[in-house]
């Protein structure tokens, strides 16, 4: 396994063709894992525990049951017949999106399949006013092995292969999840070693790193160090998940390495929520901006949909207002996207009032939908009638909003 002090000389951080339409939006936020990249647990958390989900009330026994009796093996079979239980609740009312949930989660073994379903259905060039325009997505991977402890069918390797074969034809931007705990694996797949995987060799295509503290790590990490100096010297970007609490770990302490020390670090929090809160934290971020000013960071949703409803009725949120002073500091680079919670309408107004308020966000506030998290969970509109709606409110004022400020933050140095 090489050294991270000889990555340098080995990145290959290839900008491609593309980029250069002239008319192309960029989404800055989405996700292809398939089935075969998450756990049953992820849809028992992230579906099966919303209130509003109809699945919750008509078939949670008949899921449960199964699910108890997969216990974390994803077998081929055992999803069918998970999918089997959700087809039965196609003709609820009230189940939006559902599509989404059913073709997508359970449906297919490939992120190629799901890259497909992103442009056929959920492509904002769909949109009469953008169908001469092109759509390229920044793709973020997500280490549920690590941050749960759990059996993934597919090696993170294998979705590292998976990602930079897919790249070479279809308009996509990779982000490679890094969790510091793998920094400690010694099978190939370990951190180093997908770093060089995703950036140094012949056939790599990443672009950018992503991370997901609220599974159960801090910026702060020692192990996570090398690659943020590096991000910092070469200009990759850097996603942050600082939006919800569903997918969090479990642990209610952590190991830390902090100046070359091993610790147990309880997280505060009295519930699992809570702890996640305190992960997601956007000043977690601020000793780690002021060792490395050039870092590029997006502070990724721009808070929670709760903390924006806060402050719509409000006119203050402690989230929203620290992830505000960060972007304001001129020390800085962070950036911010309105991924996910475009799907509530409501808020737009709100949003615009705070970039008023912070004439920043005209060079800092990128588009992203936070596809396909987000359409498995829209209530009332579809992902794709959230997105016309989202850029007909702030394409024609703010058209910054959907490329250029995506460009310079996958490739400008500045």
């Amino acid at each position: 396994m090489k050294s991270l002090d000889n990555f340098n000389t080995d990145l290959r951080i290839i900008k491609p063709d593309w980029i250069q339409d002239d008319l192309l939006i960029i989404d800055i936020h989405t996700h292809l894992f398939d089935r075969d990249c998450i756990s049953l647990d992820f849809i028992k958390i992230k579906e099966l525990t919303i209130e509003y989900n109809p699945f919750y009330t008509e078939i949670k026994q008949k899921i449960n049951a199964i699910y108890d009796l997969i216990k974390g093996n994803n077998s081929k079979d055992q999803w069918n017949e998970l999918k089997i239980e959700y087809e039965k609740a196609k003709y609820l009312e009230g189940l939006p999106d559902l599509g989404s949930v059913i073709n997508i989660v359970l449906g297919f073994e490939s992120m190629s399949q799901v890259q497909q379903v992103y442009t056929k259905h959920y492509g904002i060039f769909l949109y009469n006013r953008f169908q001469n325009y092109s759509l390229g997505n920044c793709v973020l991977m997500l280490d549920l092995e690590t941050g749960w402890k759990t059996n993934i069918k597919k090696k993170f390797s294998t979705q590292v292969d998976e990602l930079n074969e897919l790249a070479k034809n279809e308009k996509i931007l990779p982000f490679l999840s890094v969790d510091p705990r793998r920094a400690d694996r010694e099978d190939g797949e370990d951190l180093n070693t997908l770093f060089q995987k995703a950036f140094c060799e012949e056939n790599s295509r990443f672009v950018g790193i992503k991370c997901y503290p609220s599974l159960g790590y801090l910026p702060i990490d020692d192990r996570l160090d090398d690659i943020f100096r590096i991000s910092a010297e070469n200009g990759i970007p850097v996603t942050s998940h600082c939006g919800g609490n569903t997918i969090s770990t479990f642990e209610k302490s952590i190991d830390v390495v902090v100046n070359g020390k091993r610790q147990e670090f309880i997280i505060p929090g009295k519930t699992r929520e809570e702890r996640a809160d305190y992960l997601n934290q956007p000043d977690m971020w601020e000793p780690v901006l002021k060792k490395y000013p050039k870092l590029k960071l997006n502070l990724a949703h721009f808070g929670t949909d709760s903390d924006w409803k806060e402050y719509k009725d409000n006119g203050a949120n402690d989230r929203i207002q620290k992830i505000l002073d960060l972007i304001n500091n001129p020390n800085y680079q962070v950036y911010t996207d309105f991924s996910y919670n475009l799907i509530y309408p409501k808020l737009y107004d709100t949003l615009k009032s705070i970039i008023h308020n912070n004439p920043i966000l005209k060079i800092r506030l990128m588009f992203g939908t936070d596809f396909w998290v987000s359409c498995a969970t829209t209530r009332i509109d579809s992902l794709l009638e959230s997105e016309v709606k989202f850029t007909d409110s702030f394409y024609q004022e703010y058209p910054q909003f959907f490329k250029e400020n995506q460009l310079r933050f996958l490739f400008s140095s500045k």
